[in-house]
């Protein structure tokens, strides 16, 4: 139980993937097209993790948009890199 309370988070971010491909295994749309709605889904929670973290925080409201940009710049970056290696 202290395990899953500290690694929920990871399986939580996991699940929307999972779903993508489960419904491409089930032949719903292509394997492709779940990768890359994975991909979507993911830059989308980031942005919206990012600027919930930054509201509780009290950031000004520039800061919340700053704290964002960053996050979903990193996140990019990742998503850049990620694609480079596999192509």
């Amino acid at each position: 139980m202290t395990e899953f309370r500290h690694s929920w988070r990871v399986v939580t971010a996991a699940f929307p993937a999972t779903v993508a491909c489960a419904l491409a295994q089930a032949g719903l749309f292509s394997l492709r097209f779940a990768l890359v709605a994975s991909i979507v889904m993911g830059v989308l929670a980031l942005i919206i993790v990012a600027i919930w973290a930054a509201t509780r925080s009290d950031f000004t409201p520039l800061g919340v948009v700053a704290y964002a940009a960053g996050a979903t710049g990193i996140g990019l970056v990742i998503v850049a890199i990620e694609v480079a290696i596999h192509h």
